[in-house]
């Protein structure tokens, strides 16, 4: 603790051992509710424990110890405010935050209703699924998944379809331009698509029917799917030259 102190150009130093002077427990239990050790003070004011301090904020030049008020503390001199980064280095940190989960579209239709709720044969399910995002405003990104449920009896009868949209609000800054896709394509989706499932077995089962729950999706194979599919859409076809 000394010097971690005078690393921070604290060079008057008082300890006080509260095991040996039980007086001063007060002195710690008034450290804004904490109850540990070691705490500091400087000039009256609490300014952390061990070696995590907030930058000072008070006079330059802090003469007056506390323990002239009877609670004992640092004495310093002087005190030099620690380092704290730069605002170009905060502003190249990564950031990825959500800002908002929200459910953007939902529709229900039974065509064949109330018939349908008297059929017996086992439906066939149809699901399909797709994803995108859009950039919003500078680091603020919507991320979309839009999954369309089909339940039929034959190929004339439907007995449901559901068609719901999820969306998410990211904040994203500083991410390397190459792995921009990576996130927005796999990171993000991977985020929203829970909600997305709970929601669809929600007004699945509130239709009347048994809910039926989304199996889970590997979205990076889904990336990379489409990424073949657009590398073989760029790659011109083969001519076969005509026999002479």
């Amino acid at each position: 603790m000394p010097s971690a102190a005078r690393a921070r150009g604290v060079n008057d130093l008082e300890l006080i051992f509260i095991d040996q002077d039980p007086s001063r427990r007060e002195m710690i239990e008034r450290a804004n509710g904490r109850t540990t050790v070691p705490q500091i003070f400087i000039g009256g004011q609490h300014v952390g424990a061990a070696t995590t301090w907030p930058p000072w904020t008070g006079p330059a030049n802090c003469r007056q110890c506390w323990h002239d008020s009877g609670y004992g503390a640092l004495s310093p001199s002087h005190f030099t405010p620690t380092t704290e980064p730069s605002i170009a280095e905060e502003n190249s940190n990564p950031v990825f935050q959500i800002q908002r989960m929200y459910l953007k579209d939902l529709s229900l239709e039974i065509p064949h209703a109330p018939h349908i709720f008297l059929e017996q044969a086992q439906p066939t399910v149809e699901v399909a699924i797709d994803n995108g995002h859009e950039k919003l405003a500078d680091g603020i990104y919507e991320v979309t998944i839009t999954v369309t449920v089909t339940t039929r009896i034959d190929e004339e009868r439907v007995v449901f379809l559901v068609e719901g949209k999820q969306a998410g609000i990211f904040e994203i800054r500083n991410i390397p331009e190459d792995q921009m896709d990576v996130v927005l394509n796999i990171v993000c989706p991977n985020t929203v698509y829970p909600y997305l499932r709970a929601n669809i077995a929600d007004v699945i089962q509130r239709s009347g029917f048994p809910p039926i729950h989304l199996a889970e999706i590997n979205f990076e194979v889904l990336y990379q799917q489409r990424l073949a599919a657009a590398s073989s859409r760029m790659v011109p076809p083969t001519r076969t030259a005509p026999p002479s």
